[in-house]
């Protein structure tokens, strides 16, 4: 309490400070060396105070019927009203800035929530294989008969393929295969050079299917492809050129 007095008493020697306005703001001086607070804040705060006190009574009026230090002079009055809005500011601030963070916090676990629920959609892999068409007209019509591999047809997938290449949904729709199918038109006059592609959406990346692997380990990931009956689509007959500049890798 002899703090308080002291720092009243001194406040008190600069008549600025019978203004009540001026008394709240000198109040916030002094709390901002406490702490790292924001005081115009603190001071707008203290002002909306004031200023619902001022609808029903007159704000020293307001002082003497709590019956805060009522005796004392009408200056340390101002300052002790100005110390109350201030108080009453500074709590108001800080449970907005308690509001604040608790918001935040919850912004944070909520995009944490997204962001794991996005970690667990399973991106789809596309392999697309390289076939001749006259040399394997029967696959092909057999793989063009439905949307899904067939079991009878993996295995044979394995020896007509020429060429593949495997990577994300995204890298498909980068690549020159995607391009290549999207602009290249069917052949109009038929050559024994002519191919298909052939997509095949799976649910998971297969190293297998990858360059540079060895045959045995190959040939077992196309036998199993026949387990997980994909998603597929045969291109129709495009000239060997489609196939000049793209990604596929010799199987």
């Amino acid at each position: 309490m002899n703090k308080f007095n002291h720092i009243i008493n001194e406040l008190a020697q600069d008549a600025r400070n019978q203004d009540i306005g001026y008394a709240v703001a000198s109040w916030c001086r002094i709390i901002s060396q406490l702490g790292h607070y924001d005081t115009q804040k603190v001071k707008e705060n203290a002002n909306k105070w004031l200023n619902k006190i001022q609808l029903v009574d007159n704000p020293l009026n307001f002082l003497n019927k709590i019956n805060i230090f009522a005796n004392n002079e009408s200056t340390n009055k101002v300052l002790i009203l100005a110390f109350v809005a201030t108080g009453a500011g500074l709590l108001q601030y800080l449970l907005n800035e308690k509001e604040k963070i608790n918001k935040l916090e919850e912004q944070i676990i909520q995009d944490a929530n997204y962001l794991s629920s996005k970690a667990y959609i399973k991106q789809k892999n596309i392999l697309v294989l390289l076939i001749k068409s006259d040399r394997y007209q029967e696959l092909i019509d057999s793989l063009k008969s439905d949307n899904y591999l067939n079991p009878e047809d993996s295995f044979k997938l394995y020896g007509a393929t020429q060429g593949l290449w495997i990577g994300t949904e995204n890298e498909f729709n980068k690549s020159q295969i995607k391009q290549e199918l999207n602009i290249r038109p069917s052949v109009t006059t038929k050559s024994e050079y002519d191919v298909h592609f052939v997509k095949i959406e799976l649910d998971r990346d297969d190293s297998r299917f990858a360059p540079n692997v060895n045959p045995m380990d190959r040939r077992d990931a196309f036998i199993e492809l026949a387990d997980k009956s994909p998603k597929i689509e045969v291109s129709p007959r495009l000239s060997c050129e489609a196939y000049e500049h793209t990604e596929f890798y010799s199987r």
